[in-house]
């Protein structure tokens, strides 16, 4: 969890109601929590705190967003899947496009 810019280390456990049992740094808390999906208000004792539920693949993408375009030259292209290249279907330092047209179809 992310609270006023720093990380910490949040454990959740619900028996299936309304209310969480949460240990934030090794402090335990019970608390209340209503709505659904990721905009959740949650009550601990008479305070009252608006959440937003963010998990780390819309985080990323948040932050991607916020870059801006991509800038020219050479750029590492990461996969939050495992993979293997099997063919690369163009020379070393080629230029591509969008719809590039190669013998295997579209690039």
């Amino acid at each position: 969890m992310t609270l006023d810019g720093q990380s910490q280390l949040v454990e959740a456990c619900s028996p299936g109601t309304a209310n969480w049992s949460l240990v934030i740094d090794g402090a335990a808390a019970l608390v209340d929590v209503e709505g659904e999906g990721a905009d959740l208000t949650v009550h601990v004792g008479d305070v009252t705190v608006p959440v937003r539920l963010i998990d780390a693949r819309r985080q990323f993408l948040m932050q991607a967003a916020q870059c801006g375009p991509a800038k020219a030259g050479p750029l590492e292209v990461r996969s939050p899947m495992p993979g293997k290249v099997v063919m690369v279907l163009v020379a070393p330092g080629t230029a591509v496009t969008a719809g590039l047209r190669t013998r295997a179809g579209c690039v």
